[in-house]
């Protein structure tokens, strides 16, 4: 079944940018962890998406024969690490953690590009490169993090589901056709869950795939990497159920009163 894209309304395309920056700020950061770990093995291989300095503290730790001193530039190469990975956990609610990260980053690009002119090394060409790729993105994080904390909550964008064999359901009365039996047994993270009008609702994540699951039920699916905003929808007995994610807070409606909210860490 084909999964309908996150809407090209203003909101969406920030909320987009703005997952994009995280994203690339979190791959960098398992790539210099795997440097790191490279450098301690032995491995002559480095990734180059990833920061300069911590891996450099571990090469010069494989090198030095004094084990306390080895420890220190150890310890120094992982504690370089976990802000950026702080910066990754909070900017999902406060887009300024991303400044934060932009300017340690940038910190690391100006020791990369003093450590390569000081040895007159010029194939780390593609290292800068990379570097200025994960600098552009945080500045366009950073850019569309402010759009939409200033963006009002009215234009979070509102996706209806395709059913299978069925058309849209949109602001119809038309009864939704159950996708199949919700998996108990498979592993999920309950978002939210109500009982409403004889119905047990649940707003759930299975894997990469969000669901809506009505009285045991899947009525709605929206598979995604990372999660932007969306709605899940279903008439069921005249009532027009929707769950869905506005980018800040997990929320359950029935028949447009919202019966259930909650922030999203």
């Amino acid at each position: 079944m084909a999964i309908p894209n996150t809407p090209q309304t203003p909101r969406g395309l920030a909320q987009e940018k703005f997952n994009a920056a995280r994203a690339n700020l979190l791959v960098m950061i398992g790539f210099t962890l795997l440097n790191v770990i490279l450098a301690l093995t032995g491995t002559s291989t480095m990734m180059l998406f990833s920061a300069t300095f911590p891996y450099v503290m571990a090469v010069v730790a494989t090198i030095t024969d004094i084990p306390a001193l080895q420890g220190i530039l150890l310890g120094v190469a992982i504690v370089a690490i976990v802000p950026f990975f702080l910066c990754w956990i909070f900017s999902k609610r406060r887009y300024g953690w991303l400044i934060a990260a932009l300017v340690m980053f940038s910190l690391d690009t100006l020791f990369m590009l003093g450590f390569y002119l000081r040895g007159e090394e010029w194939s780390g060409i593609l290292d800068v490169v990379f570097h200025i790729w994960i600098i552009i993105y945080l500045a366009q994080g950073i850019k569309y993090g402010y759009r939409l904390k200033t963006m009002p909550p009215e234009e979070t964008p509102m996706l209806t589901q395709e059913m299978p064999g069925a058309p849209a359901q949109t602001a119809s009365t038309q009864e939704t056709t159950p996708l199949r039996r919700a998996d108990t047994e498979v592993k999920h993270r309950v978002l939210l869950e109500v009982q409403a009008s004889g119905y047990h609702i649940s707003y759930r994540r299975v894997k990469r795939t969000n669901e809506l699951v009505i009285n045991g039920y899947v009525y709605g699916e929206m598979e995604m990497l990372i999660e932007t905003p969306h709605q899940l929808c279903a008439v069921l007995g005249g009532h027009r159920i929707v769950a869905g994610y506005t980018g800040i807070h997990s929320y359950i409606q029935v028949d447009g009163t919202q019966l259930a909210k909650k922030m999203r860490l």
